[in-house]
């Protein structure tokens, strides 16, 4: 009998703690305004024009590296792709650009590959910069690559 004492009473503190803590959350979440949220929100759609994208690296034992970059929007919506390409290496714990590629391709979708050579002992990766466009409107979006050691 005193041990269901012991854990009614534990429940009940329980439960005086859960709604203790709660009602501060709630008067917090009352006193922000809805707008004031409104700065930390991407307000840029994502997907519109751009359906997929793409961003590789590939390191051969003799040091070419070969980066590419895809993206293929909607047909009949997107009408212009724009890829740049950066491939970056890690030197004191910071992605530096060690090259740079870009195409523009009147099209729905596009294809940019090329290569340069790497040197040895660093980490390498590729960020993609992705632009759609449909009239004079476009969507962004950044892509990268998995990081190799050469």
């Amino acid at each position: 009998m005193i041990q269901k004492k012991h854990c009614l009473a534990l429940v009940l503190v329980c439960l005086v703690m859960v709604l203790a803590l709660g009602s501060p959350l709630a008067a917090l979440e009352q006193v922000v305004p809805d707008n004031s949220l409104q700065p930390l929100i991407n307000p840029s759609p994502m997907f519109v024009y751009i359906n997929r994208i793409s961003t590789s690296l590939s390191i051969s034992i003799n040091g070419t590296a070969t980066v590419t970059g895809s993206l293929t929007g909607y047909q009949g919506m997107t009408d212009e792709v724009w890829i740049f390409l950066y491939l970056e290496r890690l030197v004191n714990g910071t992605w530096q650009t060690y090259d740079s590629w870009s195409q523009t391709f009147y099209s729905y979708r596009g294809v940019l590959q090329d290569t340069c050579n790497v040197a040895h002992g660093y980490y390498y990766r590729v960020r993609g910069s992705y632009y759609a466009w449909s009239g004079s409107e476009y969507e962004h979006i950044i892509g990268y690559s998995s990081y190799q050691f050469y």
